[in-house]
């Protein structure tokens, strides 16, 4: 009987050590895979930042904090650096640096760098903000009379500090002023002196030149000015270098307390750009309206809405040229579908009760939002048709992961769990549960089979991004279907992309924010980050010469006319 316990223990004791070795071997392997995606970020970051974006404290140049998506090579190893449609710029850069400060931070590292290229990236869309309708004046020569003597360099101020913009400012002479940066040559100019054949920018040639943000590239901003709002609070700025050319700016944040010379408040700014943004959304009364008539495909604007299917001042405009926006406006009816979602998003990120208009709170807009959202027409009695598969939720889902709606909180996570092939948006399930944790904690947790399922499927997902950058090309070594497009967040794929035959590579700041999240919702301790650039940059910007035409390249940005507005 002794001899059989004896026995018992002793195969008692090789249990627990086998599973002590298992368990063992479990955890160095998530330690191997989080330093080995760490070390990939690492190179990502400083890719980013010798070769896609300029970083500047002299935050009113042309340019300048805004970061490009793509490179494309030819055959014959010529070079063209191209800062995309806008959708990705900004939202996946500022959620990317705003999730590397709060890693830095929960592990007690310096984050001045990063913080520094934050502030930098709002203020690029503060001077997007003031400057698109000088820029837009000029570009028209929209000229007025003042003081005796007709000029089209003027502001308004503040009453272009309205959250109409331009998507970049991406100039001839930010070009000229910075090319060396990114190691590709100036090119061969145009005639007009508005571009090369060496860089792309939406400010040279959109569907309009100096083309204007769609409610896509808003709606997108707007996820991570949520993500911004939750995460940042106040912070130092008194050791961040900062060159202004006009007083604007620093005047018009100083008055909404947003940036004082000490500190700066981000959920203050970020709720006073929502409400620029989605103020600019709603036309005022008086103003045409966007009709959808029978005999129209589309809508248009007009002051008669007999007859109108649908007509609604939920749109976007050129204040300048007095229509709507070149792409995006809503004449597909696109924000009046997801009116509701905005002002709910509004609301709740402000505090304030002062985002719905038109009675988007309620009735169609409120139906259709949610029929968008969840892919289906609600019947009554709890029945639903579904909607065909392709049809386009990315918007709307994008209003829901970001807005915090309460009363469908539940519903709304587990429907943005939905891993489509073509349309897999696995960033919302990381940003949806940073801002709702509380209220979602009690059914996903760790140990859950909805954690380790997304866990793993996003670890996964980054494990095989290639480790010097995303491309396009399928000969190129370690290409990677996930990382194909230049961002997988905008426009994630499952099949090589169209451009699989040409040699794109892109920024890869969607690894790069895709990995901030993946750290801080399913964890990791070893953590440490050296954002020690691995390439001096070239500092010496005065070395070009803008003499005779090219005074007129968009060199800076010289003081204005200043028409003060109360």
């Amino acid at each position: 009987m002794l001899n059989l316990q004896f026995k018992s223990m002793q195969i008692n004791k090789w249990i627990f050590f086998f599973l002590f070795l298992a368990f063992g071997a479990e955890q160095l392997l998530a330690q191997s895979l989080e330093q080995d995606l760490l070390k990939k970020y690492q190179n990502y970051r400083q890719r980013l930042e010798n070769e896609f974006v300029v970083i500047s404290p002299d935050v009113e140049l042309y340019g300048v904090n805004i970061p490009a998506i793509d490179r494309k090579t030819d055959p014959y190893g010529n070079q063209n650096l191209r800062w995309s449609d806008g959708n990705s710029n900004f939202n996946n850069y500022i959620s990317m640096l705003v999730t590397e400060i709060t890693l830095l931070k929960q592990h007690g590292q310096d984050y001045q760098t990063s913080l520094n290229e934050l502030v930098y990236t709002f203020l690029a869309i503060e001077r997007l903000d003031l400057y698109s309708e000088y820029n837009l004046r000029k570009f028209w020569n929209d000229k007025i009379l003042h003081d005796g003597d007709s000029t089209n360099a003027y502001i308004k101020y503040p009453a272009d500090i309205n959250g109409f913009m331009l998507r970049d400012d991406v100039s001839f002479g930010f070009w000229r002023r910075y090319h060396t940066h990114f190691g590709i040559e100036f090119g061969k100019p145009n005639e007009n002196l508005t571009k090369t054949n060496k860089y792309f920018s939406v400010f040279q040639q959109g569907i309009e030149p100096m083309q204007a943000m769609s409610q896509d590239n808003v709606i997108r901003m707007l996820e991570a000015l949520a993500l911004t709002h939750h995460l940042m609070g106040k912070e130092p700025v008194y050791d961040i270098p900062l060159n202004f050319i006009n007083p604007l700016i620093p005047h018009y944040l100083k008055e909404q307390d947003i940036m004082t010379k000490d500190s700066v408040d981000f959920k203050r700014w970020t709720e006073d750009l929502t409400t620029r943004l989605i103020k600019n959304m709603q036309q005022p009364e008086g103003q045409s309206a966007m009709c959808l008539k029978p005999w129209y495909s589309i809508g248009r604007e007009s002051k008669n809405q007999f007859l109108s299917i649908l007509s609604t001042r939920w749109y976007m405009s050129n204040p300048v040229r007095e229509k709507h926006v070149a792409e995006g406006s809503g004449n597909d009816m696109g924000i009046f579908i997801n009116a509701y979602g905005l002002g709910e998003y509004g609301n709740r990120l402000t505090g304030k009760n002062d985002f719905h208009f038109e009675g988007s709170q309620f009735g169609l807009k409120k139906y259709l939002f949610y029929m968008a959202v969840f892919k289906e027409i609600p019947l009554p009695l709890g029945a639903a048709i579904p909607l065909p598969k392709n049809f386009d939720d990315v918007l709307p889902r994008t209003l829901a992961a970001s807005a915090n709606i309460s009363s469908k909180r539940r519903k709304i996570f587990l429907q943005l769990r939905d891993k489509r092939a073509d349309h897999t948006f696995e960033h919302m399930i990381m940003t949806n549960y940073l801002m709702n944790k509380e209220d979602l904690a009690d059914f996903y947790h760790p140990g859950t089979e909805m954690w380790t399922e997304d866990s793993t499927f996003i670890a996964d997902i980054l494990a095989v991004a290639p480790p010097n950058g995303p491309f396009s090309d399928t000969s190129k070594p370690n290409y990677s279907v996930h990382w194909c497009t230049s961002s997988r967040v905008i426009w994630p794929a499952h099949e090589p992309s169209k451009r699989a035959t040409k040699d794109f590579e892109f920024a890869g700041i969607d690894y790069l924010m895709l990995h901030n999240l993946y750290r801080l919702v399913y964890g990791g301790d070893n953590y440490y980050l050296n954002l020690t650039p691995i390439r001096k940059r070239d500092m010496n910007f005065n070395k070009y010469t803008h003499e005779g035409k090219q005074q007129n390249s968009q060199f800076f940005i010289h003081a204005p006319v200043i028409i003060r507005e109360k």
